[in-house]
């Protein structure tokens, strides 16, 4: 039972940003999605999600539209993602995109709400909205509206609307962004816990000692292909980092010997 894409490819306008990216994510693992800005982690973030159509053998496209995209296959515990319906996806994937602007200013408690909606078969009960704005330290602004929100307290909302669906994968794109120092380590706390219980989680971030603290595996994107895959360790690598990002920083680390990058 995994969350695996084959061989995936995605376009725009006629260019490729993936380029046959295999990825796999299993039950219990925390894996952070990193590389440089173009890279393709958001557009591998969503064909995961399925907001990408599927194509045949993985072609990308050559098409005049704003945005194309053809992968060749996502599978969700051994089901084709493109045979589900919008809520057994739901049910089986929770994704919270970079960048989101709600169209009401909904309660917050409302927002939640509506996020445990997508998936649940029934009205979902008001302990389970609670416990995910619990979840990202946010239960005292049940009562706030989202445009009266900080947009570090509207992307901790949002991430409890995703949390309140009770998914089996969650897919994440820079869940840390807006959030100061001690909501991120909360964040990847909560995350944590949650890969513990079973769920598999992916993390899109540009915050790589975040990554080298928290993850179990890493997954680089250079140019829309893998240049490095492993644990922290095997991934931070001098040689591997310069070639992605430049030789600028310095590699140290923690007494507990997990990687950490300076600026240089």
């Amino acid at each position: 039972m995994a969350l695996i894409g084959c061989a995936l490819r995605a376009g725009y306008g006629g260019c490729a940003v993936l380029d046959g990216v295999d990825f796999r994510l299993e039950p219990g693992q925390l894996l952070c999605l990193l590389g440089p800005n173009g890279a393709g982690k958001s557009t591998l973030a969503r064909a995961l999600c399925g907001l990408l159509p599927a194509g045949v053998g993985g072609a990308v496209a050559s098409v005049t539209a704003a945005t194309s995209t053809q992968a060749s296959s996502v599978e969700v515990d051994g089901d084709r993602l493109a045979r589900l319906s919008p809520r057994a996806r739901a049910q089986r994937i929770g994704f919270l995109p970079q960048e989101i602007e709600p169209s009401f200013s909904f309660r917050v408690s409302e927002a939640v709400e509506l996020g445990a909606r997508v998936a649940a078969k029934v009205s979902p009960q008001a302990e389970s909205v609670t416990a995910a704005l619990q979840a990202v330290d946010a239960e005292h602004l049940a009562d706030r509206r989202l445009d009266e929100l900080s947009g570090g307290e509207r992307r901790r909302v949002l991430l409890a609307s995703v949390l309140a669906q009770q998914p089996k994968y969650l897919v994440l794109d820079e869940p840390t962004a807006m959030l100061d120092l001690e909501h991120q380590v909360q964040l990847f706390e909560v995350l944590r816990a949650r890969c513990d219980a079973g769920m598999g989680v992916v993390v899109v971030t540009h915050d790589l000692n975040l990554a080298a603290q928290w993850a179990d595996e890493l997954v680089l994107l250079h140019r829309g292909r893998i240049a490095a895959q492993g644990t922290p360790q095997r991934v931070f690598v001098r040689e591997t980092l310069s070639s992605v990002f430049g030789s600028r920083f310095q590699l140290l680390e923690t007494p507990e010997g997990r990687p950490v990058l300076v600026p240089r």
